[in-house]
């Protein structure tokens, strides 16, 4: 994302009204994609962890820290035989020798740890603490000046609960930032709803400074957008190697396309061939439909890609 200020019309959760509204935030992109790094590995963790029920992000405007926790089992407490590390350590604090950092964050979702270094590469101060309950064992240890400094872990006895907790507190001068304003806020607060929608079949509790923002399902993701059921019809249905989707109608004024569309638990807000896909198959089935309708087959001339389109909402 680019590292600069820049103005983007997104979605953002509108108290008064309880639902998405469409505003322009003045953000960096990269400040969200760093964020993402950390939040994406715990959905990615849900995934494919069955004892991870809870996912909390705190921030702190004061202090400008941002932590994300998530319940499930632990980075393992152990040396990595061949790197001769711990491996929480290894995970989030070794670097590809090519790497480069410039104007541009390298996209990675989803890939366990190796996106999460560019949060380290971007942070004053990096804390990693994950517990491991089977073996009664606290993890903690601290990264500086952007990974350039890297404490001894240190190790304790606990009985606490397996987790895994990331704090950072991003270095705000990279980002063009002076400090977390609204816009910013606004925009993880998005992200928060976002995992929830993602993690919803699972029942996960997701917080966002002890405001819960969990989703009973999807459902309840795209009522948050569109109104509900019976306010704004919609449907939903899946495409072979494309995943599921919900159609609704598009209420928003808009006269171009609207979607809302994951890959993997990451926000892909252009879009792309996933969006493509499902919006084509819309529109080949309502032009089949009105080809094999007697009543609809004179009007077939007369149905455009782009009518089709900018009346519906994609999810």
């Amino acid at each position: 994302g680019e590292l600069n200020l820049t103005v983007i019309d997104t979605y953002v959760y509108d108290v008064s009204s309880k639902r998405m509204k469409m505003v322009p935030l003045k953000i960096s992109p990269a400040f969200g994609k760093v964020f993402d790094e950390i939040l994406v590995n715990a959905i990615d963790h849900a995934q494919r962890d069955s004892s991870l029920d809870y996912i909390g992000v705190y921030i702190d405007p004061k202090t400008q820290y941002i932590s994300i926790t998530n319940t499930g089992a632990g980075i393992p407490i152990e040396i990595h035989k061949e790197h001769k590390m711990y491996i929480p350590e290894f995970v989030f604090t070794q670097f590809d020798t090519g790497s480069n950092f410039d104007e541009k964050i390298r996209r990675t979702g989803g890939m366990y740890g190796e996106g999460a270094k560019y949060t380290v590469w971007t942070s004053e101060h990096f804390r990693i603490e994950t517990v491991d309950e089977n073996k009664g064992l606290k993890y903690i240890q601290d990264v500086y000046n952007h990974g350039t400094q890297i404490s001894k872990p240190v190790i304790t006895k606990t009985d606490e609960r397996s987790h895994t907790t990331i704090s950072y507190k991003p270095d705000l001068s990279i980002f063009k930032m002076r400090s977390f304003n609204k816009h910013a806020m606004l925009a993880i607060e998005r992200r928060g709803y976002d995992a929830s929608a993602w993690l919803a079949e699972r029942k996960i509790k997701i917080t966002l400074n002890d405001k819960d923002l969990s989703l009973k399902s999807f459902e309840d993701y795209v009522s948050l957008f569109v109104g509900p059921k019976v306010e704004t019809p919609r449907t939903y249905g899946t495409i072979e190697g494309i995943g599921d989707y919900f159609i609704a109608l598009n209420n928003t004024g808009s006269d171009s396309l609207q979607q809302i569309s994951f890959v993997n638990g990451v926000s892909t807000i252009e879009g792309g061939s996933h969006v493509n896909a499902v919006a084509n198959s819309i529109y080949r089935g309502i032009l089949n439909k009105y080809k094999t309708t007697r009543t609809l087959s004179k009007h077939v001339d007369h149905i455009k890609d782009a009518f089709i389109k900018k009346n519906i909402f994609i999810f």
